[in-house]
C-alpha cells in the first residue's frame, strides 16, 4: 500500500484511533478482507489497542489498504453485489444510498458500495437475497444489505460514489 489519500469526507476521522489496514486472504476457502494492526498482527473489532490513527498505519508487505472500525456513533451500510459489470447501480441499492445521503464509496471489488454515517446506536443486521451472482471467475455471492453499528471494520478505497 502506498501512502493512501484520505477522502475529504473522512478527513475528520484522520486522528481517530479507529484505523486498521487489511490484507486479502483466503478463510475457509473463500477470499476475504482481514484487518491487521501491523504487518503481522491481526486487528480485532473488539480490541481498540489493535487500532491506530490514519497517519500511523503501516504500509507495504501485502497491505491492500486502510480500514475503519465502526462504533461510537460511526456506522455503515454495506451493499454487496449492487453494481453490475458496467458499474450500473441496481434500483434497490440506489434507494438506500439516496435515503442515507452520506459519504459512499465503491468496495475493493468494484461490485459493491459502502456508506459511512453518524447515528445513534442500534442493532446490526444483515439480509442476503436473490440468486447468487458471479463476481469473479468461479466465485459467486448473493446480493446483501447489511447495517453495522459496531464491532466491524469497513475497507476504505477512496473511490467516492
Amino acid at each position: 500500500m502506498t501512502a493512501p489519500q484520505l477522502p475529504a469526507a473522512l478527513e475528520p476521522l484522520r486522528q481517530a484511533h479507529r484505523w486498521v489496514v487489511w490484507k486479502r486472504e483466503r478463510v475457509n476457502g473463500r477470499p476475504t478482507k482481514v484487518p491487521y494492526a501491523d504487518h503481522r498482527r491481526r486487528a480485532s473489532s473488539t480490541d481498540a489497542e489493535s487500532w491506530r490513527t490514519f497517519d500511523a498505519l503501516p504500509r507495504g508487505n501485502g497491505v491492500a489498504g486502510p480500514g475503519l472500525m465502526l462504533g461510537e456513533g460511526l456506522q455503515g451500510v454495506d451493499l454487496d453485489v449492487c453494481l453490475d459489470d458496467d458499474g450500473v447501480l441496481e434500483t434497490w441499492a440506489a434507494e438506500v444510498v439516496e435515503r442515507l445521503d452520506s459519504y459512499t464509496e465503491a468496495s475493493p471489488s468494484g461490485r459493491g458500495l459502502k456508506v459511512f454515517f453518524r447515528g445513534p446506536g442500534g442493532r446490526s443486521a444483515e439480509a442476503g437475497f436473490g440468486e447468487p451472482v458471479e463476481i469473479a471467475a468461479g466465485e459467486t455471492k448473493r446480493r446483501e444489505l447489511a447495517y453495522f453499528t459496531e464491532k466491524r471494520f469497513f475497507t476504505v478505497t477512496g473511490r467516492a460514489w
